[in-house]
């Protein structure tokens, strides 16, 4: 104040802030706003419900999902390692917001910032919020002249230094020995929350992980052995680890392919953990009992879940699914083709 008396402008202040509280009333589902026309006249638009809607764009989509994630990270952070519900959090963050609506306020979330604020002031149960309740009216309804003297820099100051002890520097330590990998989504989102805006920050972190997971999806394991049947009977045994979903069946098919033509061995899928399959995987499942059908090379799906097995009878009948070792020796050894149910 005595800086801004002397004519020495040198800090970005809050600035005017309305005095009173909001009136309580149904939120408006149209308004009608005022411009200046470039001939100088007042242009008078009317925004429906459905043009107010449409203005928001995106932040339909992003907006809820920033919230939701910033109260997800917020109750991890602070839960300490106790078991927690995601679900009451964002009930009762709906309930406020709808609340909220007819206050003409901003929609709520689970604040990160005033979260650390606080929980370094030393707040445990959710009586703060009734107390902060009665400062901020009270402040409304007679401080805030004094708003306009308080610098930005200093409420930065303040958020900075209660977020900077969120930093969970002490795990990554424990990722590095455990999986390396898993930091880069969390680097990434750090830097990109840095360098540009937090709602942008966050998604880049979200498309990073996504990304993981889809080449994880995309990339299933495929444990491959030759084994040997108590008759003697050699045959090569391929055993996905996940189930066979349209980003993965092309893969685990060149793969099947490339090992099998190695040899004229019988081979074996193994579908112990394929719980799942959608239409690509029956087409391609079928295209891989063509490709055998054509070099005269056995091929067995075994122990395959009924489920699974009608997606990929859609497409070829030509299946031969076995459940137990002592058929899989029979089938080999060529005492019995058909399939046991």
């Amino acid at each position: 104040y005595q800086l801004l008396q002397s004519g020495t402008d040198i800090f970005r202040m809050v600035g005017y802030v309305p005095a009173g509280l909001p009136a309580f009333k149904v939120p408006a589902f149209s308004q009608i706003t005022y411009t200046n026309a470039t001939g100088g006249e007042l242009v008078v638009m009317e925004e429906t419900f459905v043009d107010m809607i449409s203005s928001l764009g995106a932040g339909l989509i992003v907006i809820p999902l920033v919230s939701l994630l910033e109260t997800s990270a917020l109750i991890q952070t602070f839960a300490d390692g106790k078991p927690c519900d995601a679900n009451q959090e964002l009930i009762a963050i709906g309930l406020c917001n709808v609340g909220i609506a007819f206050t003409q306020g901003f929609r709520g979330n689970g604040p990160l910032a005033r979260g650390a604020v606080l929980n370094a002031s030393g707040v445990r149960t959710q009586m703060s919020n009734f107390y902060t309740g009665i400062i901020v009216m009270f402040a409304l309804l007679y401080f805030t002249p004094a708003f306009y003297y308080v610098p930005k820099a200093a409420l930065a100051a303040i958020i900075v230094s209660a977020t900077i002890f969120m930093l969970q520097y002490r795990v990554i330590k424990p990722m590095w020995r455990s999986k390396r990998t898993d930091l880069i989504p969390g680097l990434g989102a750090f830097i990109a929350c840095i360098v540009l805006p937090v709602q942008i920050g966050i998604l880049v972190g979200i498309a990073i992980n996504i990304a993981f997971i889809l080449y994880s999806a995309a990339r299933p394991k495929l444990r491959i052995e030759t084994l040997e049947a108590s008759n003697g009977i050699k045959y090569l045994m391929l055993t996905p680890d996940r189930c066979l979903i349209f980003p993965s069946v092309e893969f685990v098919r060149n793969v099947i392919n490339k090992h099998s033509r190695k040899s004229t061995l019988p081979v074996v899928i193994d579908c112990t953990y394929i719980y799942g399959a959608d239409f690509t995987a029956a087409k391609v499942i079928s295209m891989l009992i063509k490709d055998f059908q054509t070099r005269n090379q056995q091929l067995y799906f075994y122990n395959l879940q009924s489920r699974v097995a009608q997606v990929f009878e859609g497409l070829n009948k030509g299946l031969i699914v076995i459940y137990d070792v002592e058929h899989l020796e029979m089938v080999l050894a060529g005492k019995a083709n058909d399939v046991k149910p």
